[in-house]
């Protein structure tokens, strides 16, 4: 909507009205539900319980970031060794 409002093809004030007209029905949710479930190849019931899970953060999960860290560490003093080198 908002790309028509500034190309001047509708107005703000329609683009709110239409906005606080759509409603995410219950049966368009338990469709979508379905929708990615299936694509997943999972039951709506086992995409629901990883839904309702709590949130987790990236660091809780095994990562190679002590190697990006290694490798910035490693630049940074490449670059003060560099520097103290005369011309």
């Amino acid at each position: 909507l908002s790309s028509l409002v500034i190309s001047g093809q509708m107005t703000r004030e329609e683009a709110l009205r239409i906005m606080n007209e759509k409603e995410y029905t219950e049966s368009a949710i338990n469709e979508d539900l379905e929708y990615v479930a299936k694509k997943l190849d999972w039951t709506p019931e086992e995409f629901c319980a990883v839904i309702d899970q709590p949130s987790r953060g990236h660091s809780e999960f095994a990562s190679d970031d002590w190697m990006f860290r290694l490798g910035i560490s490693a630049k940074r003093s490449l670059r003060k060794i560099m520097q103290k080198i005369p011309g």
